[in-house]
């Protein structure tokens, strides 16, 4: 049970930083989800730090976490970070640990001197500014600097392997023989706008291919449900695209193609669970989906590349005048060509073991691998793409490498 305020020395508090979409439900979910588990009267605290990748509704999704005591939206944490001022629901009192999941570094390092708390970390790489950190966990599976000594104990797993499983632990699959392809549209408004309509070509072209498919799409708890009911493609546009009508009877709700076939809604956690294939594009859902062991096939259709949320300070040059949104467009395009991998466990394995689209005039491609996955035996497959997400089991790592702070803290 999540406690109230208690403002005591004696308290024990844990501030996790996140940023966007991906580190609240890949990573932030499990090891919240374990740390109550092991460690009941502990206070989480979450603080969202600003990214071009975030929603804006990363505070809101954390309270309804069920293991968060408070999540602070960026405005609240960066009004702390520079000026200073409490927020609200902060134990000030309670021997605190900033445990950094993601955002920018220098901005975490500097909350945790605000708080003058010990800071921790998780990441798949190495951070900069690291001497900064007490102590830094990897996932194991990316290649770190050579010239950086890592204890084996600081390797602890993939924090996705834990999160899919969480996730299939809460759904049951049926036991019909219909097979479920999971549409993945993203976790922003304005790429579910896009995508769903460029996914409901696939849908149709597919079901005269192969009938009594089960088509499920992935509504992220990012995404305002008000999208749903106008999915119309846009005007002027150069790309396929089919309008779907929204739908629903009593607690079912489901889109429609024009030919009448059904696209379900469901809840992201729910399609991770039950989908025998996937259809998705880039992000954190690869992994999510790869340590469940389902196959996919990756798109990325590049007709709107300076609509793309880029890292950094890249991310926000679209919003100069005129030539913004050129400019972005080409930053994109170099950044497409920088990464020879999108998928995550195909970044992991160092190989291509499911299939990524890139570019423009998919979706013939799209249809013969969806095709090609349903109907032959993925079962080696499955295990190679499970294999390539790495152990389960971090996020108890974690919570006893969290639980070891305190109780030394305590001597």
């Amino acid at each position: 049970m999540i406690q109230d305020i208690r403002n005591s020395s004696n308290a024990k508090q844990i501030i996790f930083t996140v940023n966007g979409p991906g580190e609240v439900y890949g990573w932030l979910r499990p090891l919240a989800y374990a740390l109550r588990l092991k460690y009941p009267d502990i206070r989480i605290v979450v603080m969202i730090l600003p990214c071009v990748y975030s929603t804006g509704a990363e505070a809101s999704v954390a309270r309804g976490l069920g293991t968060v005591d408070i999540a602070l939206p960026v405005r609240d944490v960066l009004r702390f970070i520079l000026t200073g001022r409490h927020p609200h629901g902060l134990d000030f009192k309670a021997r605190s640990l900033v445990f950094h999941l993601g955002g920018e570094v220098a901005l975490t390092i500097l909350l945790a001197a605000r708080l003058r708390a010990p800071l921790y970390a998780y990441a798949e790489q190495a951070l900069r500014f690291g001497s900064a950190f007490r102590k830094i966990f990897f996932n194991g599976l990316n290649r770190l600097p050579k010239l950086k000594k890592i204890e084996p104990s600081a390797l602890v797993g993939e924090l996705m392997v834990d999160a899919a499983a969480l996730t299939r632990s809460a759904f049951a699959r049926t036991s019909n023989d219909q097979q479920t392809i999971g549409l993945f549209p993203g976790s922003r408004s304005f790429m579910v706008e896009l995508m769903l309509t460029y996914y409901a070509v696939t849908v149709d072209d597919l079901t005269k291919r192969i009938p009594n498919l089960r088509w499920v799409m992935a509504l992220a708890p990012f995404v305002d449900d008000a999208v749903l009911r106008s999915l119309t493609p846009r005007e002027g546009r150069n790309w396929p695209a089919t309008p779907l009508s929204f739908h629903e009877n009593g607690t079912e709700r489901w889109l429609q193609t024009p030919s009448g076939n059904r696209i379900e809604i469901l809840h992201g956690r729910e399609v991770l669970a039950i989908a025998d294939v996937a259809l998705t594009i880039p992000g954190t859902n690869t992994g999510e989906l790869a340590a469940g062991g389902t196959p996919m096939v990756v798109v990325l259709p590049t007709y709107v590349s300076n609509e793309v949320p880029l890292p950094g300070l890249a991310g926000h040059i679209g919003r100069i005048p005129l030539i913004g949104r050129a400019i972005k467009s080409y930053l994109a395009f170099r950044l497409l060509r920088s990464l020879p991998m999108l998928a995550q466990p195909n970044r992991r394995a160092g190989r291509f073991i499911v299939t990524e689209l890139v570019g423009t005039g998919l979706h013939q491609a799209i249809a013969v691998e969806l095709e090609r996955l349903l109907t032959n035996d993925t079962s080696a497959l499955r295990d190679d793409i499970r294999n390539a997400m790495g152990r389960s089991g971090a996020a108890q790592r974690l919570a006893d490498e969290i639980d070891a702070h305190f109780s030394t803290s305590e001597g």
